[in-house]
């Protein structure tokens, strides 16, 4: 596939890419711009825009490669690595999600996350941007907002606590 970032960042074997799962088919980068400090996309090799797309081998190693990553960000010092990204910002945006989250790190006592939001825009109209498929795996932390029910049904604004109905 020409004109896919993440084939050519995949290529060329880029530092923020520190994950290959054992089935040899996804790697797991650092994203640029984390809402969360160890926030990593698990992207398969092969270039595929959706999850349906997924051949059947890729579709059984990837709940794995999933939870092997979070494993791994578990067992991460997430402040070196948000320190890392800082010295090769891919400019001033990614710079203000780096120093964030960082920021968090501090409040949490750079301790390690509690639990992990996943995100798949499965399409366009999904919110997805790139061309190629990839899985967000966020960290998370007690207290890093004020109510976290709800979780992945927040993107829709006054739909996320469904204890108090729709809020409008």
């Amino acid at each position: 596939m020409t004109n896919c970032s993440f084939c050519e960042e995949i290529q060329a074997k880029i530092p923020e890419i520190y994950f290959e799962d054992e089935t040899n088919q996804f790697v797991g980068m650092w994203e640029i711009n984390p809402v969360r400090p160890g926030h990593t996309l698990l992207i398969p090799k092969r270039h595929v825009r959706l999850l349906s797309d997924l051949n059947e081998r890729e579709l059984q190693s990837i709940a794995k490669a999933v939870v092997t990553l979070k494993q791994y960000i578990a067992d991460t010092d997430l402040r070196s690595i948000c320190d890392m990204m800082l010295k090769k910002p891919v400019g001033p945006k990614s710079t203000e999600f780096i120093a964030q989250a960082i920021d968090l790190l501090k409040k949490m006592d750079n301790r390690p996350p509690d639990a992990f939001n996943d995100g798949l825009n499965d399409g366009e109209a999904a919110g997805q941007t790139k061309d190629h498929l990839h899985w967000h795996i966020i960290p998370r932390w007690s207290g890093d907002v004020q109510d976290p029910r709800g979780g992945v049904r927040n993107m829709f604004p006054g739909l996320g606590n469904y204890h108090k109905g729709v809020q409008k």
